[in-house]
This record gives C-alpha cells, sequence and structure tokens, in this order.
C-alpha cells in the first residue's frame, strides 16, 4: 500500500462528480499535503468548499488555477479534464506523476476490485454485479463512475469485501498499475471523440483495464462485439466470453440462461427489457 504521508498533492476539479472531494479527504487523511485547482471561480463551488472546510486544504480558483502544479509530487485530475492541457503538459515535463483516481484508489485498496467497462450498459452491469453478490451474502461496496468514488470505497473497504466499479475511459486513460481482479469490457463503439483524438485513443484507454492483470485475474468479454473479437491475444488473464449468438462460458440456449454448462434460469424471467439487457446479464 502507497503512503501518501508529507506528499504534496494536487488535485484537479472540485465538481459535482465529487472525485476531487474523495480525494481530498481520503488522501489528507492519510497525511498528505492537499492543494486544488478549479477554473471556476469560488463564489460557483460554495457548496463544495463548505464540504471540505474542515481539511487544511490550499485552494487555486478561477484564474490562479494550476498555480504551482509542478511542485507537485502528485497531481490527480478529475476524470473531466483532458490530460493535454498545457498545465500537465509542463507538469510531466518535470517529471510530476499524473494519475487518475482509481489508479490511487487501486493503490490504497486491501480489497479485490470488479471493474466494468465498455461503451454501453456498464451502469446496467456493474449495479447487477452488486445485488447479485449482496444476494450470494458477500459483502459488496458498489461506485466507481457511478455514486460514490471508488477512492471512497477503497478507503473504508476491508479485505472482505470486493469493490464493484464502473469504469470510464477518461478514468482508465491516467492509470498505470491498475490492476482489478476481474475486468468487464461489455462492447465498443465509436464515443467521446469530442475528449479522445481519434478512435484509436479510445479503444487504447478502454483496454487498459486489462493492461496489469495476470493468469490469476480474469477477463469478461463479449464475443458478439465485433471490436472485441481479436483481443484474446493481448490479454494475459483467464478469458471468460459470454454470447447471444453461440456457445460460450455465458450464453442462452433454448431460452435458457446457461452459465458455465449449467442452468440459471429463462430468459422471461429478466425483468429488464431489450436485447442489450440480455447482454449485461450475461455478463
Amino acid at each position: 500500500m502507497l503512503d501518501f504521508a508529507g506528499m504534496k498533492i494536487h488535485i484537479i476539479g472540485l465538481g459535482s462528480l465529487g472525485t476531487g472531494q474523495a480525494c481530498a479527504r481520503v488522501l489528507s487523511g492519510r497525511g498528505a499535503q492537499i492543494t486544488i485547482s478549479d477554473t471556476k471561480p469560488a463564489a460557483s463551488l460554495q457548496e463544495q468548499l463548505e464540504v471540505l472546510s474542515d481539511l487544511d486544504i490550499t485552494y487555486h480558483l478561477g484564474e490562479a488555477a494550476y498555480n504551482d502544479i509542478e511542485k507537485a509530487d502528485l497531481i490527480i485530475p478529475s476524470p473531466g479534464v483532458p490530460l493535454n492541457i498545457t498545465p500537465l503538459k509542463k507538469a510531466r515535463q518535470k517529471g510530476v506523476k499524473i494519475l487518475s483516481e482509481i489508479e490511487v484508489a487501486f493503490a490504497i485498496a486491501v480489497s479485490p476490485i470488479i471493474a466494468v467497462t465498455g461503451t454501453k450498459g456498464k451502469t446496467t452491469t456493474t449495479t447487477l454485479i452488486g445485488r447479485l453478490l449482496e444476494e450470494a451474502g458477500k459483502k459488496v461496496l458498489v461506485g466507481g463512475n457511478i455514486g460514490i468514488p471508488l477512492i471512497e470505497l477503497a478507503d473504508r473497504a476491508s479485505p472482505l469485501h470486493l469493490l464493484v466499479a464502473e469504469v470510464s475511459s477518461f478514468q482508465l486513460e491516467a492509470t498505470r498499475e491498475f490492476h482489478p481482479h476481474i475486468a468487464l469490457f461489455l462492447n465498443f463503439f465509436a464515443d467521446h471523440l469530442d475528449r479522445h483524438s481519434d478512435l484509436q485513443a479510445y479503444w487504447d484507454a478502454k483496454m487498459k483495464i486489462f493492461a496489469n492483470q495476470t493468469g490469476e485475474n480474469f477477463a469478461i468479454i463479449n464475443k458478439d462485439d465485433h471490436a472485441l473479437k481479436g483481443i484474446t491475444d493481448e490479454v494475459k488473464s483467464q478469458i471468460r466470453h459470454f454470447s447471444l449468438n453461440e456457445k460460450a462460458f455465458a450464453y442462452i440456449d433454448k431460452d435458457e440462461i446457461i452459465i458455465n454448462d449449467n442452468p440459471i434460469c429463462s430468459v422471461d424471467r429478466i425483468k429488464l427489457r431489450g436485447k442489450h439487457n440480455i447482454y449485461n446479464v450475461l455478463a
């Protein structure tokens, strides 16, 4: 587990998604010196500033945003902040580490992480996994790109918990060692090209969910998705496919959901409507 005591951490973004606030609170509690930059003026951030009023934080807001950012030991940009903005380029040239919130969450986590990505269906699938594990009697915390930031969950989880997180390409982009025990890639379509330079960059960000997995981990992959068909050789973990069109680890046979050769339930028992939700359930 990484020691943050005395580390100078510069967080970018104090917005409504809450990752900046969560990082500030968790890492301040672990002894870090926190600075927060936001291009919005203080008058627009009163609610967020009030939430953190009990912490010793330096703020650079409005026109003062990014002051002294190159003096940080670590920069954590909110997911909505592009990694190619000038202050981050300059900090990178100075050798400052730039990591996403989910990367820092992984660094402090003592629990296995189940991470879900894909262009569509992330929220539904993440929620379903959490509910299924709860029904199985597991201790589960669910969040990430939905609800509670992963760093907050990781901070309060015990080794007996399972962390289930939706993760976006924006979050995966600034990871280095992020290592989910189980990684799900649901599907891939052209999207977010206003943020990523091209479709390849979007794909590369998504594929980072598998980058640090080993043979002891698992990759859950949609066998019917054209873009995902050829990634078997790129993934080092144990692959489990799901499909509506052919036999796989999870598939449909005569209107019955089959998982690892075991009938689970009939498709008509699924209350979520639409073919896309059958995929989500199989995942």
